[in-house]
């Protein structure tokens, strides 16, 4: 998401990440989180950085994602929710709005229940908000965030159909100014 003068367009423009490969990590996660006691979906940056090789991914890929890690680990207790991680680096994958917030919520809905709560849309905007910042574009407010979900979710609905959240989305007047690259924040510590 973000303007086609941002950084993160422009990388994701000239060196994509592969969507096919993202999704091997997800579902190796998914066979390892059902193997283990833990029924969470957090992660340690060894095996972040295990999948991400098991699929693929060359050694800068790697290392930049690895510094992605730690920007999702707020608390230093190397452990992050992988489907959040994974939401959050969809601006890397494509320069198509459409596609990154689709992806985004794909990557979020490990579980594949296809539906998206107030919550979790409020998480996946704020990952992808994330990661624009940490490539230094502008970004939302946290307020401006929490009035998207708000308003999407503004008629008491439990959830909403996965497909269906992108476009309410970015037609959402704040969204457009953040795909516009007109975000009042350059960075952000929410």
């Amino acid at each position: 998401m973000g303007s086609s003068e941002s950084t993160l367009h422009a990388l994701a423009d000239v060196q994509p990440l592969d969507q096919s490969s993202i999704l091997k990590v997800l579902d190796d996660f998914n066979q390892k989180r059902k193997l283990s006691e833990n029924s969470g979906f957090d992660i340690s940056k060894i095996i972040l950085c295990e999948a991400l090789e098991d699929a693929g991914f060359r050694a800068g890929e790697i290392e930049m994602l690895s510094s992605i890690y730690v920007l999702f680990d707020v608390q230093g207790k190397e452990s992050v929710p992988y489907n959040l991680l994974l939401s959050g680096i969809s601006p890397l994958t494509s320069t198509s709005t459409q596609e990154i917030l689709s992806f985004a919520l794909k990557m979020f809905d490990a579980e594949d229940k296809g539906v998206v709560t107030h919550d979790d849309l409020n998480a996946v905007l704020r990952s992808i908000n994330e990661i624009t910042s940490f490539f230094g574009d502008s970004c939302l407010l946290s307020e401006e965030i929490d009035e998207i979900c708000n308003d999407i979710f503004s008629d008491d609905k439990e959830s909403i159909a996965v497909d269906k959240i992108p476009s309410d989305v970015l037609n959402h007047h704040l969204a457009i100014k953040f795909i516009s690259g007109n975000g009042e924040q350059k960075y952000n510590l929410t």
